[in-house]
């Protein structure tokens, strides 16, 4: 099967599974999904992979297909969403706004604010973190996760090289 048959093939298992999950599971699905915020966590708390026999991925997407409707396409039956759209698009949009710090956090991620963009860049030109003409991002990675957070190990230095060269090519070009 080519790679368009293929993908055409998973999409219309998702519209197929999407209507499935709105029949069998459409209140709790729904109820998982405001509790939750997300659809893999949704998906994952109702282990829809099990019950529909699918990868963790497509019961995702599925549980989104049922959340927002199918357009009718693939030979698959147009239905409407669980949710109405506009209220998932402010759904998402808030669960951004509140969650999106934390989630980064939490997940090793950076919020790469104009304040810590700064300091890094600031810092990085200070003999304190430099051997020989090089920067330590090691001792910078240190530096930096005690100034914005607490100690704890987020920053890494792989993640200090990643940054700077960024913010160094972004800056250079005048963006």
């Amino acid at each position: 099967m080519n790679r368009s048959k293929e993908a055409s093939h998973l999409l219309r298992i998702v519209a197929i599974n999407g209507r499935v999950i709105q029949k069998k599971w459409g209140w709790l699905a729904k109820d998982a999904y405001f509790f939750y915020g997300s659809y893999d966590k949704a998906s994952a708390s109702l282990e829809l992979d099990v019950e529909l026999g699918c990868s963790r991925s497509i019961a995702k997407e599925s549980l989104r297909r049922a959340m927002r409707g199918h357009d009718g396409s693939l030979e698959v039956e147009a239905y409407e969403g669980l949710i109405p759209s506009d209220v998932l698009d402010r759904l998402s949009e808030e669960n951004i706004r509140a969650n999106g710090v934390r989630t980064a956090s939490s997940q090793g991620g950076i919020i790469w604010d104009d304040k810590k963009i700064d300091y890094l860049l600031s810092a990085s030109k200070n003999s304190l973190f430099k051997y020989g003409s090089r920067t330590d991002n090691c001792l910078l990675a240190q530096a930096f996760n005690s100034r914005f957070f607490r100690g704890k190990l987020v920053a890494t230095p792989g993640k200090i090289a990643y940054a700077l060269n960024k913010y160094r090519n972004r800056n250079s070009q005048g963006g």
